[in-house]
């Protein structure tokens, strides 16, 4: 009996045909089939119910048939299916068009001989070292160094809290290092299972989808040594994290101690663990440690006996820099009284070192300030900014700023960032600080409840917007005289831009290769105006003043609106940010 084979059958909403296996089949054709089906289907349920059809022996092998007809080509078919052109036309129909671009392979062996310092140099620009440094942001600062606009916070805070009762993090939670990387944030913080003494710190790890928004627990991911009296054994605790873009390797630091108890009192020593690419960083066994510290106390005279922790590890000027604490402690949580912040630098690449300590410490105490856990951060032109712990002298968080983009010199104080503390923070430390895509910094910081009397502490998160930054552009109101009409495209079409003021509408006109000629148009003659546009890279393309309506300076500039030019990148099209439209002076 021929039984035909099953095809797939798909119905075509738009032409009212139907697809089996290619081409279109009428209504008469599938009502053919289906009758087909039943019929023999009938039949195989006949034979089965009468026992018949059973297996019988395996004949002897027949002989070899003859050789069977070529059978059609490729095109043969597609033209028997109904296409209509050459076989050359066929060929070139099977390209589709490119693909999107593949993920970035490793990073490929060192090269020898010149030139390398200068690829080192354009990988750094290029390298945004997990969102310490601003990624080609729009700056124009209007001060002589960083200067914060906006503070504002999350109304979920704190975002991070308290685990439950017997969990690694149902004590406190404190020392939040943020970094960005594969399209999130991520936050590397200290656990600890008590608020009380001996800690028992690890480290944990949670992931934040919505430039920190909402966070979720992912786990705890890096533990102390299990074998016994050795460096890292006892705690470990204020991690920080260098995340390398272009291979997609992480390499962290801890501060550690032999036993539990040493948190507070030391010594402490700083190690190194390497994350692989491509690993799962909410799995501990991701995170391989460094037989040895790679920073441990070296006898400076101002070296405190509490050891050196609380790194913070940055790509400066073309080599690594560590910001590190040390501190006099006479052996009791509360003893801590002369902390110190440090820096050492490391050749590019070298994450385990040799690290070298400059002599002099980088910050000491102010009068009635102490310096504790810095968090850093680099603005486009080179500056830094710190945040740093008070150290209990009070409850708010301070900052430096210096000029020098080595940040080995140039260090002042700024004042305190922000007081405006709720109850649950009442106490707050143990900042870290990362840019966002849209132009503004997230700050994490651990809070402590007031009249606490332990360490029961939980992780709040605020956003930083700097003077100079688009961010700070598009937050201000537009000014009467100044700013009288703008698009932000932000990645949209044009149709999709919001337009405000005297701007009406974007039209686009396509100028082949993936560049596009965007034409603004007002919904009144403006007579003198000055336009900017920030390009998809953030960066100012383009600044054109439109004179009087006697005279252009740049084509396609009128009073009823202007015309500008926005390149391909890699041939595909590309659309700006923004685009500001303002009274000429």
């Amino acid at each position: 009996m021929s039984i035909p084979k099953v095809t797939v059958i798909i119905e075509d909403s738009c032409t009212g045909g139907t697809t089996v296996n290619g081409p279109y089949a009428t209504t008469e054709q599938l009502a053919d089939l289906a009758a087909t089906v039943q019929e023999q289907g009938q039949a195989i349920t006949q034979l089965q119910e009468s026992g018949g059809g059973g297996t019988g022996p395996q004949g002897p092998a027949g002989p070899q048939g003859p050789a069977g007809a070529n059978g059609k080509s490729a095109y043969e078919i597609a033209v028997q299916n109904g296409f209509s052109g050459t076989e050359e036309q066929w060929l070139d129909s099977l390209i589709g068009p490119q693909g999107p671009q593949g993920i970035q392979g490793p990073q490929g062996p060192a090269g020898s001989g010149e030139g390398g310092s200068e690829d080192l140099q354009a990988r750094n620009a290029a390298n945004t070292w997990g969102g310490w440094r601003m990624p080609h942001g729009y700056y124009a600062p209007s001060a002589a160094h960083p200067v914060v606009a906006s503070i504002s916070k999350n109304p979920s805070n704190p975002v991070l809290t308290r685990g439950a009762p017997g969990s690694f993090d149902a004590g406190s939670l404190r020392d939040a290092f943020v970094f960005r990387a594969r399209a999130a944030l991520w936050l590397l913080y200290t656990a600890a299972s008590t608020d009380v003494t001996p800690y028992h710190p690890t480290i944990g790890l949670a992931r934040s989808l919505d430039n920190g928004l909402t966070w979720t627990k992912l786990g705890q991911v890096i533990v102390p040594n299990p074998v016994a009296s050795q460096w890292n054994s006892g705690a470990v605790f204020s991690p920080c994290a260098v995340y390398d873009d272009t291979t997609d390797e992480l390499h962290v630091y801890v501060s550690a101690t032999v036993l539990p108890g040493q948190w507070y009192t030391g010594p402490i020593v700083i190690g190194y663990l390497h994350c692989a690419a491509g690993a799962n960083w909410a799995s501990p066994a991701s995170y391989v440690w460094h037989p040895t510290p790679v920073l441990e106390p070296s006898g400076l005279s101002w070296e405190g006996n509490q050891g050196n922790y609380s790194p913070d590890v940055r790509i400066l000027n073309g080599q690594l820099t560590m910001f590190w604490m040390t501190n006099q402690n006479s052996g009791s949580e509360s003893g801590a009284t002369d902390p110190y912040m440090g820096v050492a630098t490391a050749p590019m690449g070298s994450w385990t070192g040799p690290w070298t300590k400059k002599p002099a410490y980088l910050l000491g105490n102010l009068s009635g300030l102490k310096v504790e856990e810095a968090a850093t951060l680099q603005m486009p032109n080179g500056h830094l900014i710190q945040v740093l712990d008070a150290a209990g002298m009070h409850p708010q968080p301070d900052y430096w700023y210096t000029t020098d983009p080595s940040g080995l010199t140039g260090w002042t104080y700024g004042g305190t960032l922000f007081s405006d503390l709720e109850a649950w923070e009442s106490v707050v430390g143990s900042s870290s600080l990362c840019w966002l895509d849209d132009g503004r910094a997230l700050l994490t910081y651990n809070g402590k409840a007031s009249g606490s009397s332990t360490d029961a502490r939980e992780i709040g998160v605020r956003w930083l917007t700097f003077e100079g930054t688009l961010a700070d552009r598009l937050n201000q109101a537009a000014p009467s005289s100044g700013v009288i009409g703008s698009v932000i495209f932000n990645g949209t079409a044009p149709g999709s831009a919001s337009c405000t003021g005297v701007v009406q509408s974007v039209t686009a006109i396509d100028a082949g290769g993936g560049n596009t000629q965007f034409r603004v148009n007002f919904n009144q003659p403006v007579a003198r105006y000055t336009m900017s546009i920030i390009g998809s890279d953030d960066q100012v393309t383009a600044t054109i003043a439109y004179i009087s309506s006697s005279g252009l300076n740049a084509p396609n500039v009128d009073a009823n609106g202007f015309q500008f030019y926005c390149a391909s990148s890699g041939g595909q099209p590309r659309v700006p940010r923004f685009v500001a439209v303002t009274v000429f002076g």
